[in-house]
C-alpha cells in the first residue's frame, strides 16, 4: 500500500476495493452483475479491468479521477462511476460524483437538443465543459450532469450514478418493452414530469405505393425496419400479428427501407418531411406520442438526503415553469 495516502478513510476504501479486485464472487461483484443487462455486456467484460484500474489510481495517486480510468479503461466516465458506486456501495454515501447532485442526460443529438431547449425555459444552461447545468436567471448553484447513452439511463440511476435522468419517450419505451420480452422485470422508475417539446409520435409507415399494406394487420407476415425491435415486437405481438422479420437500423430508416428491401418501418415521426421525403405514409394512430420524461427512483429503494431533496425540488419547480411555458407556445 501507498504511504502517499494520508488519509484514514481512503486507506480503508482502497482496501475494500483491493478485496472486490481479488475476490470476483464476493457480494460487491454480485451486486453490480446482478445490475447489467445484455446491452450492457462490455461494461460486464469490463468490470474488473476497471475496478483494478480505480484501485491503482487510488494507490499511485492518492485520489481518484473517473476520467483517467476512463482513458486507461477506453470507456466512459459515466461506467467507472457506475463500477466505482457498486463496489463500494456498503462503504460510500449513495450519491454521485462525489457528494454532488447529479443529472443524467442523454448522449443522442435529438433527446440532448430536447433536454436543452427544456433547461433553457426553465432558466439554466449547460456548461460543457465544467459538465454542469448553469442557472443564468436565479443564482441556483450548478448542479453537475454526465451524458449517458439514453438506454443505460434507468441502469445508472437505479445504481447511483445520477439522482435523476432526462430520458426520450422512445428510449423509455423501448427500454421496458426490451425487460419484458426477456423476461425481467423492467427497472421501477418515479416519472417526475413530462415534456412535451415537439411531440414525437411512434408510428408504422409504408411507402405510398405498397397497396398490400393499408393498416397495422396487414404487416401479418412483413418484413419491417425499425430503431426500436423490442417495441415494435411487443406492439405486433399485442395485435396478434407475426411479421417475417424484425431487423434493427441505427438510423436513416425512411431511406434504408427501400434500399434494404423491407416493406415497413417503425420510427419516430415529428413533422412528417423525413417519411414525406422518402415516399412513406404512416399506418393507423400513433402508438405512443410524447417527448421527454425526468426519472428518478422510487424514494423506497434510493432515499435521497435532505440537502439532495432541496435541490430536487427547486429543480422540479423550474422545470415546472418550463412545461407551462411549452404547452402555451
Amino acid at each position: 500500500m501507498s504511504n502517499d495516502i494520508k488519509d484514514k478513510n481512503l486507506l480503508l476504501l482502497v482496501e475494500k476495493l483491493r478485496a472486490a479486485v481479488n475476490q470476483p464472487d464476493d457480494l460487491a461483484v454480485q451486486s453490480l452483475d446482478g445490475l447489467m443487462t445484455g446491452a450492457d455486456v462490455d461494461v460486464f467484460l469490463k468490470r474488473d479491468e476497471i475496478r483494478t484500474q480505480i484501485l491503482q489510481n487510488l494507490r499511485t495517486t492518492g485520489q481518484l479521477v473517473f476520467k483517467d480510468v476512463a482513458d486507461q479503461c477506453d470507456c466512459g466516465e459515466d461506467l467507472v462511476m457506475h463500477v466505482w458506486r457498486i463496489s463500494m456501495r456498503d462503504q460510500y454515501p449513495p450519491t454521485p460524483v462525489m457528494g454532488d447532485f447529479c443529472v443524467s442526460i442523454p448522449k443522442e443529438t435529438r433527446a440532448q437538443n430536447l433536454v436543452e431547449s427544456i433547461l433553457g425555459k426553465s432558466g439554466f444552461r449547460l456548461d460543457t465543459k465544467k459538465k454542469a447545468i448553469i442557472d443564468f436567471q436565479n443564482g441556483m448553484q450548478p448542479i453537475s450532469y454526465r451524458v449517458s447513452r439514453g438506454r443505460d439511463i434507468p441502469s445508472f440511476v437505479k445504481a447511483g450514478a445520477a439522482h435523476c435522468g432526462f430520458l426520450g419517450n422512445d428510449k423509455l419505451i423501448e427500454v421496458q418493452a426490451e425487460a419484458l420480452l426477456e423476461g425481467r422485470d423492467p427497472v421501477e422508475m418515479d416519472i417526475r414530469q413530462q415534456f412535451t417539446v415537439n411531440a414525437f409520435r411512434m408510428c408504422f409507415a409504408v411507402p405510398k405505393d405498397q397497396t398490400a399494406i393499408r393498416s397495422i394487420a396487414d404487416l401479418e407476415g412483413k418484413k419491417i425496419l425499425t430503431s426500436y425491435t423490442a417495441t415494435a415486437q411487443q406492439e405486433l405481438a399485442r395485435r396478434g400479428i407475426t411479421p417475417a422479420d424484425i431487423k434493427y437500423q441505427a438510423g436513416d430508416v425512411e431511406a434504408s427501407c427501400r434500399v434494404l428491401g423491407y416493406d415497413a418501418i417503425m420510427d419516430i415521426v415529428e413533422t412528417g418531411s423525413s417519411l414525406r421525403k422518402a415516399g412513406m405514409v404512416t399506418l393507423g394512430n400513433p402508438l405512443y406520442a410524447g417527448d421527454m420524461s425526468l426519472i428518478t427512483v422510487p424514494e423506497a429503494q434510493r432515499p435521497m438526503s435532505e440537502g439532495d431533496k432541496a435541490i430536487m425540488e427547486r429543480f422540479m419547480k423550474r422545470l415546472t415553469t418550463a412545461q407551462k411555458k411549452l404547452e402555451a407556445a
